[in-house]
């Protein structure tokens, strides 16, 4: 892993994929990476939106 890119290479996902037992072959691990991305993009913008001190919790969702 470069600083420049913060996910691992095909051969780091492989091997957390066998930790893990799961059989991956090699086409699988670019979008496997790709999906990362993506989730690491979503985790961003929920860490990044901002709330106020001052706002009620919301205990629950009632559409």
């Amino acid at each position: 892993m470069s600083v420049s890119d913060p996910f691992p290479p095909h051969e780091a996902v492989q091997a957390l994929a066998r930790q893990a037992g799961l059989e991956l072959t090699a086409e699988n691990t670019p979008g496997i990476i790709e999906n990362m991305r993506i989730l690491q993009h979503y985790s961003d913008l929920i860490n990044t939106f901002p709330l106020s001190d001052h706002c009620p919790p919301a205990f629950g969702y009632q559409p």
